[in-house]
């Protein structure tokens, strides 16, 4: 066997500090990535040697590939091996746990070691290419050493594995599947596990979710990973939860139920962060089509009272279901304001107008122009203020009190938040000089 040439890579043996499992995860997806591209990929495992062999058909790693950043899948979201530089360092994190590796790359052998190299005056990565002893037309990675506790971690967490097939010699042979075990429902976005707070990413396994009691896994198609493959950022997650929900339709609420939306848990907080109006919708209609067109989401006792007072039905809800919901259903107060405006004269013949007058006055000094004000008993007891048309409608515990009054015929006349702060505070202040109030 003939010694080709011997390349040093700029890859220092202190550069990563990987277990045998996310080493062998590397070279997994590498593998899945290939399958995928058409390059048929499968597993074997010698019990009696303790060999893994991955293995792609009609593959060839081009020597570019030792470059790192030289992979083509830097910019290809569907692949998880998105950096170029896996594969790389699963053989150095191997070879610092003691397990000795190599690549049958058609026909040739490549060899990786830890040497000193002078120009950088350290030890580096370094890959013997030899010729191979025979052509395979295909690409072997052979890892050394692998006990049978790693071999079990790894089928475990490796969705894309099929059953393993017992060849008689102690060989087990596994074919990489489309089809995932454990998957209990599935489309475009991903797949729902039957597993508690697993997360996958096209097949293999990241971690666990973030926060407790998750009543599923799921298996994302694609979900930037960093190179560690950490569990990504809650944000990312709870939006690719929602998208894998949202996808689903009306048989979302087959998986997560709308009563079990009302009671709250991690589900229900993940879709209020994830902000998907299209779930949200989801959940509105079948809110409506349960509990009736009358029914309101509520919070509190006191709102209870109220929208029973203008003859609405409450249904309760968790914090995080309640505003969910308001995405595609009313408030609980604008529920009782459209329920509840409607108003009778009351009288105010004895009534006290000082407190109105004054509010008045400040309030035309600065627009030029007041609307016509009507004191009016509301039949719900929580509207005290109604804009109809120019006009507005007070209740007499507002037309009684200067700042309230202030405060309703500006909000009435000016949509501007910040300066409406501005304006009545300075009308406040007028006020006081008008009247001892």
């Amino acid at each position: 066997m003939s010694t080709f040439e011997t390349i040093n890579l700029s890859i220092s043996p202190n550069y990563i500090d990987w277990g045998t499992w996310e080493a062998v995860r590397e070279l997994m997806q590498n593998c899945k990535d290939s399958h995928d591209k058409g390059n048929k990929g499968y597993v074997r495992y010698e019990t009696t040697t303790r060999k893994l062999s991955i293995v792609n058909e009609g593959a060839k790693l081009e020597r570019s590939t030792l470059l790192m950043g030289g992979s083509t899948k830097r910019d290809d979201d569907t692949q998880i091996g998105c950096h170029g530089e896996g594969y790389k360092v699963a053989l150095t994190a191997l070879m610092r746990l003691g397990k000795p590796v190599y690549i049958h790359n058609d026909d040739e052998l490549w060899v990786p070691s830890i040497r000193h190299d002078d120009t950088f005056n350290a030890d580096v990565v370094t890959i013997t290419i030899s010729e191979a002893p025979r052509t395979t037309g295909s690409i072997h990675v052979v890892v050394e050493d692998i006990e049978e506790d790693e071999m079990m971690e790894i089928l475990n967490r490796v969705l894309f594995l099929g059953h393993g097939l017992d060849q008689g010699d102690g060989t087990m042979y596994y074919d990489i599947v489309d089809s995932y075990p454990l998957t209990v429902y599935s489309n475009d976005v991903g797949t729902i596990l039957a597993t508690t707070g697993d997360l996958y990413v096209r097949g293999l396994y990241v971690g666990k979710l973030p926060h407790k009691d998750w009543p599923l896994g799921f298996n994302f198609n694609d979900l930037k990973l960093n190179r560690d493959r950490d569990v990504p950022d809650y944000n990312d997650i709870s939006n690719k939860i929602s998208a894998l929900f949202s996808a689903m339709g009306d048989e979302a609420l087959e998986w997560w139920p709308l009563e079990d939306l009302l009671d709250g848990g991690v589900l229900t907080k993940l879709f209020y962060d994830a902000y998907s109006c299209s779930l949200s919708d989801i959940y509105g209609k079948a809110f409506r089509k349960d509990h009736g067109d009358k029914a309101v989401p509520y919070l509190h006792g006191y709102q209870k009272e109220e929208l029973e007072g203008v003859g609405l039905v409450p249904i309760q809800a968790s914090h995080d279901a309640y505003y969910f919901l308001l995405r595609s259903l009313p408030s609980t107060c604008d529920a009782i304001a459209k329920a509840g405006s409607s108003y009778k004269p009351t009288d105010i013949s004895e009534f006290n107008h000082t407190a109105l007058d004054v509010a008045l006055g400040v309030v035309s000094d600065t627009y030029g122009t007041v609307p016509r004000v009507f004191i009016v008993d509301f039949v719900s007891p929580s509207v005290h203020v109604k804009s109809v048309g120019e006009d507005l409608y007070v209740s007499t515990d507002v037309a009684s009190d200067v700042a309230k009054s202030i405060v309703a015929l500006v909000k009435h006349l000016d949509y501007d938040a910040d300066l409406r702060l501005t304006l009545v505070a300075k009308m406040l202040s007028k006020a006081l000089d008008h009247c001892n109030v």
